[in-house]
């Protein structure tokens, strides 16, 4: 018998226990990305130019349509807007219930954020007068064609 066997069984269970959380916590800000793409896309959620009209902002808010802004260097997703119009595009909780920050974590490590501090996962912007609190990511995010 190999004298290192029980050593190196539990050193793979061990991995193995890691892999399944650390795919599983990654797939949340994926999921969160395609979702975010989808409401986009059906037009059930819109995300304006940081200088469209105080008019097209007021349409948007009435409709409920309005997750966020963009402009050249980024797009910045209000984060409870965009997360209430995917659960009503399907119907369900897309995340499984992790928590705000652990998703701002997750979509740091994936790269979709764009990092101003080494703590925020979001950032204060003015736009139209007023300052609000978004998810500023990557300005090519909403077009990034998804991987199988």
């Amino acid at each position: 018998m190999w004298p290192y066997r029980k050593t190196h069984e539990e050193a793979l269970q061990a991995i193995g226990r890691n892999m399944g959380g650390l795919t599983v916590e990654s797939l949340e800000a994926e999921r969160w990305l395609a979702h975010l793409r989808a409401v986009v896309a059906s037009g059930r959620g819109v995300v304006l130019d940081v200088n469209d009209p105080p008019a097209a902002v007021a349409e948007a808010q009435r409709q409920n349509k309005l997750i966020g802004y963009s402009d050249a260097a980024g797009v910045y997703v209000i984060a409870e807007n965009a997360l209430a119009a995917m659960k009503g595009l399907a119907d369900r909780d897309v995340i499984n219930g992790i928590s705000a920050n652990a998703l701002g974590k997750q979509l740091i490590e994936i790269g979709a954020i764009v990092r101003k501090g080494a703590d925020k996962n979001s950032v204060v912007k003015r736009i139209n007068g007023q300052n609000i609190r978004v998810l500023h990511l990557r300005a090519d995010i909403l077009t990034e064609v998804e991987t199988p």
